[in-house]
């Protein structure tokens, strides 16, 4: 969340950015399985994961992205910003604010 609000506060602060529309997150790419795995992990969690068919999981007609993996260049040429906090340091700390 740090690295996010660090990014909108320069971008709000920036004259360069007006009107221009940024990505603002990691270029890490991670599988919703790989994430659900790291999460257990980090919060030494029992839960279980469980595979629910994509046809089961949403309605009728929705695509959805198969990857995600924003490019942020225009991020750090604008305000000189690129995320710092690991993954697993979001978890903890989302978990905590939880």
């Amino acid at each position: 969340m740090a690295d996010t609000v660090e990014a909108l506060v320069r971008l709000e602060r920036s004259t360069a950015s007006r009107g221009k529309i940024f990505n603002v997150g990691s270029t890490q790419e991670v599988s919703i399985a790989e994430l659900a795995r790291l999460v257990i992990a980090t919060l030494c969690s029992s839960s279980v994961i469980e595979f629910v068919p994509y046809e089961r999981a949403y309605q009728e007609g929705f695509e959805d992205l198969v990857r995600r993996r924003p490019d942020i260049r225009r991020l750090e040429e604008a305000v000189g910003l690129s995320p710092s906090t690991p993954l697993q340091e979001i978890i903890l700390r989302t978990a905590a604010a939880g």
